[in-house]
């Protein structure tokens, strides 16, 4: 990655903390491997504080931390349904838009979003899909389809993979991989399409090695499973099949890994930059943010991670090879199978979740 100018530098870090030099903790709740960890130490040398980082995995994970447990921190990172629920639990602070000049940097796609209206609590961040990566010279050997879901939820392909199979623990993304798979709105409510999606994953789980984050097989991501050989295919987010293809684990022991779109649909995930209501820190939080939504920083996260970039003003940093991955920053064609993920109703979720935590007992 090429060094920032001096003059560029100054400027952007002069935006950052123009309130002042802040001696303090900012306590930031966010993805695993979702940050530039260059643009990070350039915003604690200037603000003269430290940023201190929670990792989660999933937003069920962030969800019972924060909602379930109260657990408090000054800058969280939600997607898109997520802000809304948080929202309506009281648990976010309007942002001040006169101290967020750079939010003009965000793309107008990704404003004013129906999860949020008039983006009063968050700041687009980041996106990523949620699709099949898969070790591809194993899949390409047991003639296994990686075009469709059919790797994931048939019988007769999972067969083939028993205990190579590896999911993420989002109860969300899971079912909306069923409900596309079997030809349903990754957001349905409809009681029989419920039921459609719900026996699928009942009939493929006994074939699946885990669901979770973190592999059962090791102290590891399901990412560094992959570039390590120990599974063969997982559902998970662009990104980390992003770092795991990218891997010198992968490199080492010549194993190739891919990550596409599935035709039946995919989840598009847009991570947001939101404050706690009871952050110890919301100055020093605004001026994070705004730091981070500056061009060059944000596109420093896409660079490190993968991450697909909502800021137009990070495209002309972004690597060339980023730019044209097609699961990274998707066509107009591509889009066209995404959908996000709406809240559902406080009964839905109910019914939802009690079936969930059945499952993963069983």
């Amino acid at each position: 990655m090429s060094r920032p100018s001096v003059r560029w530098l100054r400027h952007s870090l002069l935006l950052a903390c123009a309130a002042g030099a802040l001696a303090a903790d900012l306590q930031l709740y966010n993805w695993s491997d979702y940050l530039s960890e260059e643009a990070v130490q350039r915003f604690e040398a200037q603000c003269s504080c430290k940023v201190v980082q929670t990792t989660y995995g999933t937003m069920d994970e962030m969800l019972e931390a924060v909602v379930d447990k109260g657990k408090v921190f000054d800058v969280m990172v939600p997607s898109d349904y997520a802000v809304s629920k948080l929202a309506k639990a009281g648990l976010l602070q309007p942002l001040d838009r006169a101290k967020l000049p750079n939010l003009a940097n965000v793309a107008p796609a990704f404003l004013n979003p129906s999860y949020d209206p008039g983006n009063r609590y968050s700041a687009p961040y980041a996106f990523t899909s949620t699709l099949l990566g898969y070790n591809a010279d194993k899949l390409k050997e047991l003639n296994i389809p990686t075009e469709n879901y059919r790797a994931l939820f048939d019988p007769t392909e999972l067969a083939k993979l028993m205990g190579r199979v590896f999911v993420i623990n989002d109860s969300r993304e899971v079912m909306a991989a069923a409900l596309a798979y079997n030809g349903f709105s990754p957001n349905s409510t409809k009681p029989a399409e419920l039921a459609a999606a719900r026996a699928s994953i009942e009939a493929a789980k006994p074939f699946w090695a885990g669901m979770s984050f973190y592999s059962p097989l090791a102290n590891q991501t399901f990412g560094e499973e992959l570039a390590v050989g120990n599974i063969w295919l997982a559902l998970g987010f662009s990104s980390d099949f992003f770092l795991a293809k990218t891997s010198p684990k992968a490199a080492k022991r010549g194993i190739k890994i891919d990550y596409r779109y599935q035709r039946e649909g995919n989840v598009l995930g847009v991570d947001n930059l939101v404050i706690h209501s009871k952050a110890r820190n919301p100055e020093l939080a605004l001026q994070f943010i705004n730091f981070m939504l500056d061009g060059k920083n944000s596109a420093a996260l896409t660079n490190e991670t993968g991450a697909g970039n909502p800021n137009a003003a990070a495209q002309r940093f972004v690597r060339a090879e980023l730019r044209s991955n097609q699961a990274i920053f998707p066509s107009s064609e591509a889009a066209k199978g995404l959908r996000q993920l709406a809240e559902w109703d406080a009964a839905v979720q109910s019914n939802f979740d009690s079936w969930w935590e059945k499952l993963r007992a069983r």
